[in-house]
């Protein structure tokens, strides 16, 4: 979790207490701490998640019940106190605030609750709206759905919910991509991307946007260079790029095109169209963590039961090395790498392209009086690949 998204959320469950305390009179007590402690060890649909949790914070009760259990309880008693009669919240007398120290650790079930061919409701406390057609990722702790559409309106908003507390937290709509629907969706390990489909005309999209769930935020994909607009196609994600192929156009045209789009360089190559399957819409798509595998579909006359193994082309990996010199008080980081093929590369420091220059295998980055730790990485502008990280500490004495 960010910094901005810690506080955003400590902002908020001080917020939802004071209201609770100050303006309600019905302040969180310890008896209902220590029962929302045990309703979450009891029924935790994710008790590994859980135990983490604890385990992190120390396995201690009573910061277990204030900086775990009173944020969630405070926002569920403060979204049930609304439903309430105002006559009745104004009537509650006021209660002195009682300070615990006598919290009991609860033992977490050792399987997930309800896991005998069973189906438990999903809340629909701030869920998104109503909607199909829309894409949805796991992250690993979150469900992530967005975009579709609704009887009237194509959308670009979405949630995220958490199967561990039954909740949902709305995604931001700043800088979101353009509503559409049939679009396709992969998940990177940080950031969710979207892409393709169709807006509220029905005419094909080839923009798309990275959603990263810790700061709650969207950054667009770049369209230079990107496939062909289209929806019903299919994304897979291969550990460092997002391939899309197949689906349709804005005039009926089965693809048998797609692009392999790079998030660290915002760079798209085209995938060869050379043997590769009649165009489609409506197949499948998996990764076999060394090729891509498509499958089914139709052309709007034809089913097929055809397919295709998708290899993306292999490069020579980039080996970066960083030392750090001084020259008249000056820090200067020195970059070089091999193989360097003559063409051009970013270089990007902490993750952001700070230049631009020949791929001849070195290159100085002149830092002035800055002082700090630095994360650098050099990507080919022409094929997107990139070299491993290397982190370098500048200190403020000789180096």
């Amino acid at each position: 979790m960010s910094q901005a998204e810690l506080e955003k959320e400590v902002t908020e469950y001080l917020r939802n207490s004071w209201i609770l305390e100050d303006q309600w009179q019905r302040p969180i007590t310890p008896d209902q701490l220590q029962a929302e402690m045990d309703r979450m060890a009891e029924h935790s649909r994710q008790p590994k998640v859980l135990r983490e949790l604890f385990t992190a914070l120390g396995n201690d009760p009573y910061v277990i019940a204030e900086c775990f259990a009173r944020p969630m309880l405070a926002k569920c008693l403060l979204t049930n106190s609304y439903s309430h009669d105002q006559e009745s919240l104004g009537s509650s007398s006021a209660r002195e605030t009682q300070i615990a120290t006598n919290y009991v650790l609860p033992a977490i079930s050792s399987q997930p609750n309800d896991c005998d061919d069973s189906w438990t409701a999903t809340s629909t406390t701030n869920a998104p709206s109503p909607r199909n057609d829309h894409t949805a990722v796991w992250t690993g702790s979150e469900m992530i759905v967005w975009g579709g559409q609704d009887s009237t309106t194509y959308l670009n908003t979405g949630g995220r919910y958490n199967p561990s507390t039954d909740s949902w937290t709305p995604t931001s709509t700043l800088n979101a991509p353009a509503a559409r629907k049939l679009h396709t969706a992969v998940w990177t390990g940080t950031e969710m991307i979207v892409w393709g489909g169709y807006d509220g005309n029905f005419l094909s999209l080839n923009s798309g946007g990275r959603y990263d769930p810790g700061t709650d935020s969207w950054t667009a994909t770049t369209t230079t260079n990107a496939p062909t607009a289209r929806g019903l196609h299919t994304a897979v994600w291969t550990g460092t790029e997002m391939i899309v192929w197949g689906g349709v156009s804005d005039r009926d045209r089965e693809l048998n095109t797609g692009g392999r789009y790079n998030p660290a360089t915002d760079n798209w190559t085209a995938t060869t169209a050379t043997n590769a399957p009649t165009g489609r819409e409506r197949h499948t798509a998996v990764w076999t963590d060394s090729e891509m595998i498509v499958w089914g579909g139709w052309n709007g006359v034809n089913y097929f039961s055809t397919g295709g193994k998708y290899c993306a082309q292999t490069s020579e990996s980039i080996t970066l090395e960083a030392r750090v010199i001084r020259q008249g008080g000056i820090r200067i980081v020195v970059l070089t790498w091999s193989p360097a093929d003559g063409g051009t590369v970013n270089v990007l420091r902490n993750g952001v392209v700070v230049a631009a220059t020949d791929d001849d295998g070195t290159v100085k980055d002149k830092l002035g009086t800055q002082t700090g730790t630095f994360t650098y990485q050099v990507c080919e502008t022409d094929s997107g690949d990139c070299s491993n990280e290397v982190r370098v500490r500048v200190r403020g004495s000789a180096d």
